[in-house]
């Protein structure tokens, strides 16, 4: 995303692209929002980048590696085994 295609909001410190703005008023897509409950979708919802994470993980499941995901309410542990799923091939599943 090139500068000329972002938009940031100081109060709140996140980056949306103009395009996006631009097709929600023409009512193409649904504007993200911030997800406070279940698993967050990339393209519904605002979130963090977590494939670093994800990579880390699959590396030690193809080490054949134990690993736990073990926070508090509201880390994210839903959407890291949703998308950790989504990267897994299908004879791991």
């Amino acid at each position: 995303m090139t500068s000329a295609d972002k938009i940031i909001c100081i109060k709140f410190g996140f980056v949306i692209k103009k395009s996006l703005i631009l097709q929600s008023h023409q009512k193409k897509i649904i504007m993200r929002r911030f997800n406070v409950t279940g698993i967050c979708v990339p393209e519904m919802h605002y979130m963090v980048d977590i494939s670093e994470k994800i990579e880390k993980i699959f590396k030690l499941v193809e080490a054949k590696d134990y690993f736990t995901i073990n926070r508090g309410r509201q880390y994210g542990k839903t959407t890291t085994i949703g998308m950790l799923e989504k990267r897994l091939p299908s004879d791991y599943l």
